[in-house]
């Protein structure tokens, strides 16, 4: 991950949206500091900070990896080849994510593939963002929990549901599972 990179397409969207350091960071419930760190390049922000960011900002965290300055004619990449794929890791949940799509500000749907390595306690941390999602398990267990209803999940199974509700998947067992997500429209 080029932090330089991402803290800069950071910056380039609060000044497009007006919004000064000290009231994007309030806003995250980051520091100045932090946020200023992030924007410079000198300090690797969570996921949960980048999504927060990129809600206040009107983008998806996927625009800071790729950016959003292209438009169909420049971008029009069909196949993402396995080793073109573009990787974060979210380290206090334990999982790898990859990205099946070009980053691309016209897509309807973001295609994801996750992978979690071991078992990761509930942090009560719960993921929110507007559309719906789809998700099958290609190995593994998984514990999806959606509002109150908690949810587990064996290799093969889908589920599809409105991502508008908090939600968040955990890893069932010490081993690894690796799933397929689909968001719509893209929230990263």
């Amino acid at each position: 991950m080029d932090e330089n990179l991402i803290g800069l397409r950071i910056k380039k969207h609060r000044l497009i949206e007006g919004i000064t350091l000290k009231e994007l960071a309030s806003r995250c419930n980051v520091t100045s500091s932090l946020l200023s760190q992030i924007e410079k390049g000198k300090a690797s922000p969570s996921l949960s900070t980048l999504r927060k960011i990129a809600v206040e900002l009107q983008t998806t965290v996927g625009n800071f990896f790729d950016g959003d300055e292209g438009t169909k004619a420049e971008v029009a990449h069909m196949v993402v080849r396995a080793q073109q794929r573009k990787r974060l890791d979210d380290n206090d949940a334990n999982v790898t994510m990859w990205s099946l799509s070009e980053q691309l500000p016209f897509k309807l749907m973001q295609p994801m593939v996750f992978t979690f390595h071991g078992i990761k306690a509930d942090s009560g941390f719960r993921y929110q963002h507007f559309g719906q999602e789809f998700i099958v398990v290609l190995s593994g267990e998984l514990i999806v929990k959606h509002g109150i209803e908690t949810y587990q999940l064996k290799t093969g199974d889908s589920m599809y549901f409105d991502s508008s509700i908090p939600h968040v998947f955990l890893n069932a067992h010490e081993g690894t599972t690796e799933l397929i997500s689909v968001n719509s429209p893209p929230s990263f």
